[in-house]
């Protein structure tokens, strides 16, 4: 809790630089495999995916690869959009996601969903009966595959339900306004929820 504090203070106050240092100090201090261990390293891989940078979404995706693969809870899922994210482009992120489904079967409708196979609506769905904490970060992932596989719609409606589940987060906010500047997002979904 305090870590994502520190990070929600340091986004707020426009320090991207700042929360990436905590999430790796917190990261480097953390025992894998964890619960707050994978959080911490999905939050990492989410901060950089908004931003682009490639290079440094698979240098954290590799730290403690295996650790991530070990469950089949929602912040496992969330490791293999990364993951999916990561591979660059939309054929080996598709194909990436399909290996998910093999993992879990209660991964099947989302994953294929997220590849493009399925309605979005069933990924938005099973995110919707997920733990509370992780459901902004899963659909802020899906809504990078979504523009990553060319489906504005799709993309915009999972921001859309990020917006709602963030609850005026800070970091929600500061990813929302990051893909409205890259052109990947409708002004209106960024506003706050009414």
């Amino acid at each position: 809790r305090l870590l994502l504090w520190m990070i929600e203070t340091y986004l707020a106050a426009g320090d991207v630089d700042g929360a990436e240092r905590w999430l790796a100090t917190a990261d480097s201090s953390l025992s894998h495999p964890s619960a707050a261990g994978i959080w911490t390293r999905n939050w990492r891989g989410l901060v950089a995916a908004a931003q682009g940078k490639s290079e440094d979404l698979r240098k954290v995706l590799t730290a403690h690869a295996s650790a991530s693969r070990s469950g089949t809870s929602a912040q496992h899922f969330l490791a293999m959009i990364l993951e999916a994210l990561a591979a660059g482009d939309a054929g080996g992120m598709g194909a990436r996601l399909l290996e998910a489904q093999n993992r879990a079967e209660e991964w099947r409708a989302p994953a294929e969903a997220l590849a493009g196979r399925g309605p979005a609506e069933a990924f938005a769905k099973w995110v919707g009966g997920q733990a509370r904490e992780a459901r902004c970060a899963l659909l802020l992932a899906g809504s990078l595959v979504a523009s990553i596989r060319g489906s504005v719609r799709e993309a915009d409606m999972l921001r859309a339900l990020a917006a709602r589940e963030s609850e005026g987060r800070a970091f929600a906010a500061w990813f929302l306004q990051k893909q409205e500047a890259q052109g990947q997002v409708c002004k209106t979904i960024v506003a706050k929820p009414s």
